[in-house]
């Protein structure tokens, strides 16, 4: 276990003339390139079944080793637990400093570590539109790559000598500058930090690198049959012009990050990113009066602009009356991918907690109906399960299942089967499962706040949704006094007309006989939902 301090001594008292004789040693004998050019892909064979062999016996003990009498009772299986920590989220305080950015703070002090979220409303994916598609997301990527007097590899480099992290990213509605620093070099991360917000230097050489890698990122995306599902269900479900139609990973698409510039990314960065739209949010060890004064030093020179800050407006989508089918071609393939799926309230609706307890009955768990009926009972997939995502418009509520492709049309029926009787009710959640679901939640609750990040999780989400700091106990309170009316109540949000079928398989092997379901009306697209015929 002390192995740890053996390892650090050796990278202490390693000199740098040691590391020139290693790299002459070994580094200094040639090289060898190997590239590998992907030819005509070719379907994999699938092997035969291996049949059952027969079990291993065990071995005897070793010589001069006997068991001991045990005093444990096996027959009865393993204990019930009896008794459950109590919930225990941290308080909240807050601070606005003179530039009008607000400060929330959880204190933990435990371990000498700060971590803090700076975030700004609305610059979620959805600002892309007018603009680029892909800006929000490709600038967020940026705004580590050189800040302030660091170039890309001072920058990390400074970053690794603070032992700090720093990072950005983005939800549809919501983009964050994290921050991750050791308490005795707060001063010096929060400098380095105040630089990736206010001074990124977005300079062409970096522009350039890291849009030759996002763009092999799209490609990738496309070429996963999950993601590329997922990269065609924001402009399906949400329509043209909406602006959570677009690719829900925020990558955007080849034509928008092919054409992005330094001045795309600029006037972004002038647009959102504020101290005005801006939540400072922050756990660990460290207190209002000790931070707050930290704080207004590194953002002194960060004003808000005259003007307002922008606003995403997000209309609702009203829900179809016939089911779409969205057929995607991948040749070869043994699998086809479903995913069935439909926008419902937003996450600030107040029934959306009910929503997601309902969801769980079909496949929000490993023991869920969907899940237990086509991987458990059939053998047909590896994983099928049913999520909600998080928004402040309509949230996507979706199905999905990857499947052996000669099961195709057995696995689609299965699924609209389990989904239909459950959201109309023929087939209504059971005492049972929502108990599951109950204990599962408020028993698990106490130790999803164990590390920062899962702390400050919570906190962004009761800033953007506008919740109140003890929502997590209002949740689990809620949870606890749901009743099967409730849940048949909340999943009855799911209309059977509304739905939205995404399949990605070898259309030589599935389409004729998926078209001969009749599931609803029936495109084939390709992979940016271009219709074919």
């Amino acid at each position: 276990p002390t192995c740890y301090r053996a390892t650090l001594a050796n990278i202490q008292s390693t000199t740098p003339a040691q590391l020139k004789e290693l790299a002459k040693k070994y580094l200094a004998k040639g090289a060898f390139t190997l590239q590998i050019d992907p030819g005509e892909r070719k379907p994999a064979v699938e092997e035969p079944a291996v049949a059952n062999l027969p079990p291993t016996s065990v071995a005897p003990p070793a010589k001069g080793l006997k068991a001991l009498a045990s005093t444990v009772d096996r027959s009865q299986g393993v204990p019930r637990t009896e008794s459950f920590p109590s919930l225990r989220f941290p308080g909240v305080t807050r601070a606005t400093l003179g530039n009008g950015l607000k400060v929330v703070l959880a204190e933990r002090h435990g371990l000498p570590l700060v971590q803090m979220n700076m975030e700004f409303r609305g610059a979620g994916y959805a600002s892309d539109r007018g603009q680029k598609s892909g800006t929000a997301a490709f600038t967020l990527g940026m705004l580590d790559e050189g800040a302030g007097n660091y170039d890309a590899l001072a920058f990390a480099a400074r970053k690794e000598s603070l032992g700090a992290t720093i990072n950005a990213t983005g939800t549809l509605d919501l983009a964050s500058v994290r921050l991750s620093a050791m308490k005795p070099r707060l001063d010096d991360s929060l400098a380095l930090f105040a630089d990736v917000i206010m001074r990124p230097r977005l300079e062409d050489k970096d522009i350039e690198r890291v849009r030759g890698k996002w763009l092999a990122s799209i490609k990738q995306e496309k070429a996963r049959p999950n993601s590329l599902a997922r990269r065609l269900l924001g402009p399906a479900l949400f329509g043209a012009g909406h602006p959570y139609a677009i690719p829900l990973s925020g990558t955007g698409t080849e034509e928008g990050i092919s054409g992005l510039h330094r001045e795309d990314l600029t006037k972004w960065l002038g647009e959102w990113v504020r101290p005005d739209n801006a939540t400072l949010l922050v756990v660990g060890d460290t207190t209002l009066a000790e931070l707050t004064p930290k704080l207004e030093k590194v953002f002194a020179g960060w004003k808000a602009p005259a003007s307002p800050p922008p606003q995403v407006a997000l209309p609702t989508v009203k829900l179809g009356t016939k089911p779409r089918v969205l057929l995607v071609d991948q040749p070869g393939a043994l699998q086809a991918n479903l995913l069935v799926a439909q926008v419902v309230a937003p996450s600030t609706d107040p029934g959306a907690i009910d929503f997601e307890i309902a969801n769980g009955v079909l496949g929000g768990t490993f023991s869920s109906r969907i899940n237990m009926n086509l991987r458990e009972d059939k053998h047909w997939s590896y994983g099928a399960f049913s999520n909600v995502g998080d928004a402040l418009g309509q949230r996507v509520w979706a199905t999905f299942a990857p499947v052996q492709i000669d099961k195709t049309v057995e696995s689609i029926k299965e699924m609209r089967r389990e989904v239909i009787d459950y959201v109309t009710a023929k087939a209504p959640a059971k005492p049972e499962e929502l108990a599951k679901l109950q204990a599962f939640q408020t028993h698990t609750l106490p130790g999803r706040y164990e590390t920062g990040n899962a702390v400050l999780q919570t906190l962004s989400e009761i800033t953007l949704y506008g919740r109140p700091d003890d929502y997590a106990q209002q949740r689990a309170n809620r949870i606890g006094a749901l009743t099967l009316d409730q849940l048949k109540k909340a999943i009855a949000a799911v209309q059977p007309g509304a739905l939205t079928w995404i399949i990605v398989g070898d259309l030589k092997k599935i389409e004729k006989p998926v078209r001969g379901l009749e599931l609803g009306e029936l495109k084939v697209v390709d992979a940016d939902g271009k219709p074919l015929r």
